[in-house]
């Protein structure tokens, strides 16, 4: 099995943020996406819109200022026959970085996937559906595209040709200390992948931070299994050759879900959390914040990360 983690402080919960009103947010009957609950027509919501809502929940606080923004890198995906996200949508959140000054690259609809991690040869044939096996797990397609090397090289520049990951550095961690009201952290706990170099004291490790899609967790049955995504999904190879601490947390709400979402064990992007689910007092922003928290903590103390 994988190393046990190393125990450390729980961090302090960050003082627990008033519900904004609703006037900051965008109403769910133009939210996008896959879900039951989501607007089917795409021109319902406009870069525009999305700004404005972007620009009044930095001007209360709930967010960090824009500018922030213009300073980011940001790889977007959408494969061709993607039934998931409807045409257009990803090209709005693709504009909404542009027109804040981030650096984008989209790979719109070039690619034959459905709805996906496309790899260069692990997971389904492309574009068809998988069978829910260890072989040909759903969501991992085999596309001769390395969507994890494609996106790491555009976020980070000057990157090594990626190694082979080593197995023993991807590692199970406990998250229940970091867990929520709401948060939906799986009670088993989630990885983390910590290549050798980082290890070492003091070594000078940046961290990527994998959050998965539906019914990619560990806990996903038919889904997925254990550690698939973390293990298969191609970023740990790359992580290794540039010491790329990748993070991968894990949501299984089990008996605690209220909504289809949920039950899917889908990070919240709609508002299934509630109100403040994209802000920094939302339950799973500050789940996660917590564990980045903590791994740069453990690096700074010259100690192996969680």
């Amino acid at each position: 099995g994988l190393p046990p983690p190393v125990p450390a402080p729980a961090p302090a919960a960050p003082p627990a943020r008033p519900p904004p009103s609703l006037s900051l947010s965008l109403p769910l009957s133009v939210r996008q996406g896959c879900a039951g609950d989501a607007s089917n027509y795409v021109s319902a919501v406009n870069v525009t819109t999305l700004l404005q809502v972007a620009e009044r929940r930095a001007g209360a606080g709930l967010i960090d200022p824009l500018e922030h923004v213009g300073r980011g890198h940001y790889w977007l995906y959408r494969g061709s026959k993607d039934m998931c996200y409807r045409v257009g949508s990803v090209d709005h959140a693709a504009e909404f970085y542009e027109r804040l000054g981030g650096r984008v690259a989209f790979v719109n609809s070039t690619v034959g996937s459905l709805h996906c991690i496309p790899t260069l040869t692990d997971g389904t044939p492309c574009g068809v559906e998988g069978d829910y096996t260890e072989a040909h797990p759903h969501g991992l397609e085999a596309c001769g595209f390395d969507g994890a090397g494609e996106c790491l090289q555009h976020i980070y520049n000057g990157l090594a040709r990626p190694v082979p990951q080593v197995q023993s550095s991807l590692r199970f961690f406990d998250q229940a200390e970091f867990d929520l009201p709401h948060a939906g952290l799986d009670p088993r706990g989630g990885f983390v992948y910590i290549p050798r170099t980082c290890e070492k004291p003091g070594a000078k490790c940046k961290l990527h931070v994998f959050t998965h899609g539906c019914g990619q967790q560990a806990a996903a049955a038919n889904y997925a299994f254990n550690d698939t995504y973390a293990r298969r999904a191609g970023f740990n190879g790359w992580a290794e050759a540039n010491n790329i601490v990748v993070l991968y947390p894990q949501i299984h709400y089990g008996d605690r879900a209220n909504c289809a979402a949920q039950k899917g064990d889908c990070w919240d992007q709609g508002g299934s959390t509630g109100e403040a689910w994209a802000d920094k007092g939302g339950p799973q922003v500050r789940a996660v914040k917590a564990m980045i928290d903590k791994l740069t903590a453990s690096s700074e103390q010259r100690q192996p990360a969680m």
